[in-house]
């Protein structure tokens, strides 16, 4: 192998690293580890009184990218129809990445449906 084509594949591969990562300005960053949280919204709420919601998605050396880390996904996973806080997590070891979102809220309207059946 050329000298040449050694340098491009290894930086082909360094892009890929990097892009398969939890890229942000205001979010750490570990190319080759990356193991934080961070909240994205929130409100005045008892956390300890709300449902919480998870969606996960993952990616292999930003080549391959799988799953619904959306805030609507992890919503409606727990039956949530008030959103109070939503909180992002970052895994990233050697490329592999996975990126999950926390939903904590109510659903009010089960709520009264459920009073209605037992009245």
């Amino acid at each position: 192998m050329s000298k040449k084509a050694f340098v491009c594949v290894f930086c082909a591969l360094g892009a890929a690293l990097l892009a398969g990562g939890c890229a942000s300005a205001d979010k750490p960053l570990g190319v080759i580890f990356t193991d934080s949280s961070f909240n994205e919204q929130a409100t005045g709420a008892e956390l300890s009184q709300l449902k919480l919601g998870i969606s996960v998605a993952e990616s292999y050396f930003g080549l391959v990218g799988i799953g619904d880390c959306s805030i609507d996904t992890a919503a409606k996973n727990a039956g949530i129809t008030e959103i109070k806080y939503v909180d992002k997590a970052c895994y990233t070891i050697f490329g592999y990445t996975k990126i999950t979102t926390k939903v904590y809220g109510s659903s009010p309207e089960r709520g009264k449906d459920d009073e209605k059946k037992t009245k």
